[in-house]
């Protein structure tokens, strides 16, 4: 890694400046400030000390200082240097050197040159990014603490060399870092110094190995340096760094990985997305293997990362399961055992935005009328259908309600596009619409399930369904051709009847000439047939409408299910109140052949309803619901009351019957 431009230093264990107060937890034992990364005694033409920024943030050095001029014999000492007194060695060995004004950048590693530009250029090929004979300053402006010798400062055998931080009017310094090597002769303690806190003791200090020939010396972590009660820059004491652990000594030849910052996507992800996280690592170890550390909820965990392409390492995550702020970085260990990560970064996950539904829009229309809004839904009638000079169709989102989508030009949203549309919301002759101004088709999806309900219901609200893809069935009590340019087919379920409306535009049954085009479905749509259908609700003339648009939405239907007894009545057991809305529900079935009559009486025997009076030619088993209204259409009053169902054989003329007491309760 020697002599490479600054950008591709990107090494050293990185962590998150911003959170360190927030999380010491997780910070603990991991530099949240800059720190010396690699040092070289010699050859002493070629010394130079690496400092790497571990943090997120851009770091001007222009008031850090290095030095090496530890003189515990005569207490000469860096920490006294606001004092302007016994602040260095004063030896021609040794130095105090200010750092000028630069900036490194997140991540980045600066190389300085403990000698001259020429001379480590020599040596390694390409020059350091700062030298200290060519670009550092005195620590003072009248006494060089630069000496004059071009090299040769560091001690080959012993010795201190400390990073620390004076903004050149306060009392004390701070320390970045400090690494003491090859014994405890030059150590610090700040203890009873003024102004200052105790360091860790000398005695207990530990220091870390010295290099030998065509080796460095390089600093994996911090350990577990106290992280508190110190006079580090970031409160740590740096003096209580488990030196002779957090510094190898490895071949000059050999580096960590170099590993850049944890790329993530979604950018903005909430609850509801899985969390993509990749890094880019090169190494020439010819082994490595990379973990992703997340920290979520105060729980840390590692996570190894796949190789997706040469260097590329990725992990995915699944969507987490609450709100909250994650913390993140990449770790890379390579078959030296040297290791490296990135900066730690962090992502917020948020709940997913409340979207707004096409049921919010039509149970708020008042407040929503005028408005430009967003939908996304899927296509229930497509374009060409029910208008061919201009758009106007149908879309319907998971809220399980629809909405006419309208547009004076021709828009091609066939059915099944899943498209996002923004437009104004208006209501023309009580049909809702949206105006398109813009829309982005996001793909296909199955057309959503119909919503099964009786046309009695239908009657009784068709603007609450007006747009909703429905599902009825019934018998066919009628059909015109060519009125106004479609055709209308009624049907009635036996709660109540209803115009399905096929306009000759569809080409599934009649065409644009008036001619029938489709003998399947034109067989199957004629007056008697029992028919289901799947089709749009509308309104015309403030009458409700089902308006279908394809071929394969119709089918033959039987009502009930088979059935092999006689004549049978029962009825949900439960009382109902027809004044607040309600119906009941009652199951009948019969053999083939007959006439039934359902019958309701009052418990005086008084005849109040018929429900039904019709041959049945087939046996079946069928559930109808009843509204709770006589024959004059009026509420039943609150009581007991009787349903008799009564079954003719139409060969025999035998009579059989059954019949089930209920109750209508008091509304409260």
């Amino acid at each position: 890694m020697i002599g490479h431009t600054m950008s591709t230093y990107r090494q050293g264990r990185l962590w998150l400046l911003t959170v360190v107060v927030l999380l010491p937890v997780l910070l603990t034992g991991a530099p949240d400030h800059l720190y010396m990364s690699e040092l070289v005694l010699f050859p002493s033409q070629a010394e130079y000390v690496a400092i790497t920024n571990p943090t997120s943030q851009s770091i001007s050095l222009g008031n850090y200082y290095l030095t090496d001029a530890t003189d515990t014999v005569n207490g000469k000492y860096y920490y006294n240097l606001p004092t302007g007194a016994d602040f260095w060695s004063e030896s021609s060995s040794d130095f105090v050197a200010r750092f000028p004004d630069t900036t490194l950048s997140p991540g980045d590693i600066l190389i300085v040159g403990l000698a001259r530009r020429s001379d480590y250029q020599a040596e390694y090929g390409n020059p350091p990014h700062l030298a200290l004979k060519n670009d550092l300053l005195s620590a003072s402006t009248s006494v060089s603490t630069i000496p004059t010798r071009p090299y040769g400062y560091m001690d080959d055998i012993k010795g201190t060399l400390v990073l620390f931080y004076w903004d050149g009017s306060a009392a004390t310094v701070q320390d970045v870092d400090y690494l003491l090597y090859g014994g405890l002769d030059k150590a610090v303690d700040k203890g009873g110094v003024s102004g200052y806190l105790a360091d860790t003791p000398v005695s207990q200090q530990s220091y870390a190995s010295v290099h030998g020939v065509d080796q460095k010396m390089i600093h994996s972590d911090e350990g577990s340096e106290p992280a508190s009660g110190g006079n580090g820059i970031t409160g740590h004491d740096e003096t209580g760094e488990p030196l002779d652990v957090t510094w190898d000594v490895v071949d000059k030849t050999e580096s960590k990985p170099d590993i850049t910052a944890v790329q993530v996507s979604p950018a903005n992800p909430t609850t509801e997305d899985t969390l993509t996280f990749q890094v880019s690592v090169t190494d020439e170890s010819g082994s490595l293997s990379v973990f992703l550390v997340t920290r979520f909820d105060d729980v840390r965990q590692e996570h190894p990362m796949q190789e997706v392409s040469t260097g590329n390492y990725s992990f995915q995550m699944p969507p987490p399961e609450h709100a909250g702020q994650l913390l993140y970085y990449a770790k890379a260990e390579n078959g030296w055992g040297l290791l490296d990560s990135s900066i730690v970064q962090s992502v917020s996950i948020s709940e997913p935005p409340e979207v707004l539904t096409i049921r919010d829009v039509r149970d708020n229309f008042d407040a929503y009328d005028g408005e430009t809004v967003t939908l996304r839904g899927i296509m229930t009638i497509g374009s060409g259908k029910l208008r061919t000079d201009r758009l106007s169709a149908y879309f319907q989102d998971g809220s399980g309600r629809g909405i006419n989508v309208y547009s004076p030009s021709m828009i091609d949203l066939p059915r099944s596009t899943d498209v996002e549309i923004t437009g104004t919301l208006e209501e023309y002759n009580g049909v809702k619409e949206l105006v398109i101004s813009s829309y982005t088709v996001m793909g296909t999806a199955p057309v959503p399930d119909p919503l099964s309900i009786s046309i009695e219901v239908l009657r009784r609200d068709p603007a609450e369904y007006e747009g909703t893809f429905l599902a009825l069935s019934g018998r066919i009590s009628s059909r015109s051709d060519n009125i106004g340019g479609g055709s209308n087919i009624d049907i009635d379920d036996g709660t109540g009847s209803v115009t399905i409306r096929i306009w000759n535009s569809t080409n599934i049954l009649v065409n644009e000439s008036g001619s029938v085009i489709n003998d399947d479905l034109d067989s199957l749509l004629q007056s008697g047939n029992m028919i289901s259908v799947k089709a749009v609700g509308g309104i015309y003339n403030e009458t409700p409408q089902l308006l279908a648009a394809y071929a394969e939405d119709f089918a033959p239907w039987q009502e009930g299910s088979e059935w092999d007894a006689g004549v049978s009545l029962d009825i949900a057991p439960y009382p109902f109140v027809p004044q607040a809305g309600e119906t009941l529900q009652y199951t009948f079935g019969f053999p083939s052949g007959v006439r039934l009559v359902l019958r309701v009486y009052d418990m005086s025997g008084r005849h109040v309803a018929t429900l039904f009076d019709e041959f049945k030619g087939l046996s079946r088993q069928i559930t109808r619901t009843w509204d709770g209204r006589d024959a004059a259409g009026r509420l039943l009053t609150p009581g007991q009351y009787i349903m008799h169902l009564e079954g003719t054989d139409r060969e025999t003329g035998n009579v059989t019957y059954d019949l089930a007491p209920f109750v209508i309760a008091v509304r409260f």
